[in-house]
C-alpha cells in the first residue's frame, strides 16, 4: 500500500518533505505574496503568541508598522477587555478546534478601535503539531457604525411614535404643580397661615416634580445612544425600567399587566440598553395590539444557564402568512408612516448579538407571544483573570 494512502485507501495530503527545496522556497515565497497583497487582513501567530506575519492590509488598518509588530506578543495590540477572548480563540485554534467570526476590538496607532471579524486556522509544524494559528480577519468597522446609527434611528422613531403620550405624562404632573402653587400663593398673599391642607398640597407638588424629573431622565436615557459594552445586568431592574418608559402608552388604556419575575435571578451578561430597545419595542407593540383593553403578561425563567423572557398579549393575534416573515427588515402591518418596518428586524439582530434567539406563537384571535432566550454567563473564555506572560 502506498505510504501516502490511509488503510480506507484515501489519500493523504503529503507535506511536500520529498519536494526539491527549490521548490518548496518557490511556493513558501508565492504563498507569502498572496497572502501579503490580499485584501483580507492576515496574520500569523506562534504558539508562544508571537506575531510572525503581518500583512499590508493589517498595517493599512491599524496604522502599525510590520517591523514594530513582527515578534511581540499579539495580546499587546489587543483592547484589554478583549484579550480574553482572542486567548481562547487562540487557544481553541491550537488545539485544533478552529473559529469562525470572532468579532473582536484592535486598538490603531491613532488611537481609535477598529472593529474586525476574524477566522483562525491551525497550520502544522514539520512533526505535524501545530506550530502557529493562522488569523483570517476582514474590517467590519463602517458595517457596526451604520448598524449603530440603524439602531439609534429606531429608539428615535419609537420616541416619535410616543410623542403624544409623552407629552401627556409630562403635563398631567405640570397641571398639579400650577394648581397648587397657584393656591398656595394666593393664601400667602393673603396672609392666611399655612394649615394642613396647604402642607398636603405643597407635598404633592414635590411629588408631582418628582415624577417629572423621573420620567424625563428615563426619557434621556432611552434616548441617548447606548454603550455598546457587555456588562452584568440586574433582569429585574431592566424589566421596570423597560415597563416604567411604557407607562405613558399604558396610562390611558384599561391594560393589565402581570409579572412573574422571580426574586433570586441571576444578572446576565449583555448590553442593558440594547436589551432595553428589545423590551420596549416588544411591550409596544403588544399595547398597540390591544387597543384600550387586554392582558400585557411577561414572565421571566432561568433555567440551564439560559434566561427567557416571554412576552404575551391578548391582541387580535398574527396572521399565519405575516408570521415567517415578522422579523423581516422594512416589514410591518402598522398603516404608512406609522413605525419605519425596521423594529422586529433590529430586535432579531439584538438577540443574535447576545448569542441568543427569539420566536413568535401566534393564532388569530388569540393574541401573540414573543420568547427571547440569550446566555446568562460570559461567552467561553471571558475568565477573568489575566493572560500568562508569554514564554521567552
Amino acid at each position: 500500500m502506498d505510504e501516502n494512502q490511509s488503510q480506507t485507501g484515501e489519500s493523504r495530503p503529503q507535506t511536500g518533505t520529498g519536494l526539491p527545496e527549490a521548490t518548496k522556497s518557490f511556493y513558501r515565497e508565492t504563498l507569502a505574496q498572496l497572502m501579503d497583497h490580499a485584501d483580507l487582513l492576515v496574520c500569523m501567530i506562534d504558539i508562544n503568541r508571537r506575531v510572525t506575519m503581518f500583512n499590508r492590509s493589517f498595517e493599512r488598518l491599524t496604522g502599525y508598522p510590520r517591523s514594530g509588530v513582527i515578534g511581540t506578543d499579539f495580546l499587546q495590540w489587543i483592547q484589554p477587555g478583549e484579550r480574553d477572548k482572542y486567548l481562547h480563540a487562540m487557544r481553541e485554534s491550537v488545539a485544533g478546534r478552529n473559529i469562525s467570526r470572532l468579532e473582536a476590538q484592535i486598538k490603531c496607532a491613532d488611537g481609535n478601535i477598529a472593529r474586525v471579524v476574524i477566522n483562525t486556522a491551525t497550520v502544522p509544524g514539520e512533526d505535524d503539531t501545530p506550530s502557529s494559528v493562522l488569523v483570517i480577519g476582514q474590517d467590519i468597522t463602517e458595517l457596526k457604525t451604520l448598524e449603530a446609527q440603524v439602531l439609534q434611528t429606531e429608539r428615535l422613531a419609537s420616541l416619535g411614535e410616543l410623542a403624544a403620550n409623552v407629552v401627556h405624562e409630562i403635563n398631567n404632573p405640570l397641571t398639579i404643580i400650577e394648581s397648587y402653587s397657584t393656591y398656595l400663593l394666593g393664601k400667602l398673599k393673603s396672609g392666611d397661615s399655612i394649615d394642613e391642607s396647604s402642607i398636603e398640597r405643597m407635598e404633592h407638588i414635590v411629588e408631582a416634580a418628582h415624577r417629572v424629573r423621573r420620567f424625563t431622565r428615563d426619557l434621556i436615557s432611552y434616548a441617548r445612544q447606548p454603550d455598546d459594552e457587555f456588562a452584568a445586568v440586574d433582569v429585574r431592574q431592566l424589566i421596570m425600567d423597560s415597563l416604567s418608559f411604557c407607562a405613558p402608552l399604558l396610562a390611558d388604556t384599561r391594560i393589565q399587566v402581570r409579572r412573574s419575575i422571580p426574586r433570586d435571578l441571576p444578572r446576565i451578561h449583555a448590553i442593558k440598553g440594547q436589551l432595553e430597545q428589545v423590551l420596549v419595542n416588544l411591550f409596544t407593540n403588544a399595547i398597540h395590539a390591544m387597543g384600550m383593553d387586554g392582558v400585557l403578561d411577561v414572565k421571566i425563567e432561568a433555567a440551564n444557564g439560559m434566561m427567557s423572557f416571554v412576552v404575551s398579549d391578548t391582541g387580535p393575534g398574527i396572521p399565519p402568512e405575516h408570521v415567517s416573515r415578522i422579523f423581516k427588515p422594512f416589514f410591518t402591518t402598522k398603516p404608512k408612516g406609522k413605525g419605519t418596518g425596521l423594529g422586529l428586524s433590529i430586535v432579531a439582530r439584538i438577540v443574535e448579538n447576545h448569542k441568543g434567539r427569539i420566536t413568535v406563537e401566534s393564532a388569530v384571535g388569540a393574541g401573540a407571544t414573543f420568547q427571547m432566550t440569550i446566555p446568562i454567563s460570559k461567552p467561553p473564555g471571558a475568565a477573568s483573570s489575566p493572560p500568562p506572560e508569554p514564554e521567552q
